[in-house]
């Protein structure tokens, strides 16, 4: 990016903020469409959309550290899987009240729900059945072998 285009963005995020009141803003040129559509390369795709948001949301994903989440997805093959079927296509943003001079009405509430259960749990099979029938028959005998030892 030269620095007559570096200067010029620049500007237009200035400019947005300003305009919008809102200091929540992404500025990649991808969206969750145009990630699915490069399963290839949806994990490096994914972080360079995630670093183009703007510093308090990318504070967020860093608290709930996203890149891992995002490697552990890639390592099993469920990156792809997750952004394809449990990610948002259209994200609604609410702006909060304002009253007639423009000042956010207080105790108005605003805020975002990202179901990361959803998103990042993975299902873990239970024991096979013939393993969990062998507990009991282990907890009995040792029952029936101390009652044996009582009688002695």
């Amino acid at each position: 990016m030269t620095d007559a285009n570096l200067s010029s963005f620049l500007w237009s995020v200035a400019d947005l903020l300003r305009k919008s009141g809102q200091h929540f803003y992404n500025t990649s040129p991808l969206d969750l469409k145009k990630l699915v559509g490069d399963q290839d390369h949806i994990g490096e795709n994914l972080r360079a959309y995630l670093q183009a948001f703007s510093p308090a949301v990318r504070d967020i994903f860093e608290h709930f550290d996203f890149h891992t989440q995002i490697d552990r997805l890639q390592k099993a093959n469920l990156l792809y899987l997750v952004a394809e079927k449990f990610g948002y296509r259209t994200i609604t943003v609410e702006r909060p009240e304002r009253d007639a001079k423009g000042k956010v009405v207080l105790g108005t509430k605003v805020g975002y729900e990202i179901p990361f259960n959803r998103h990042f749990y993975v299902f873990k099979p239970p024991r096979p059945l013939a393993e969990i029938d062998k507990e009991p028959k282990v907890v009995t005998d040792r029952i029936l072998k101390m009652i044996g030892g009582l009688s002695q």
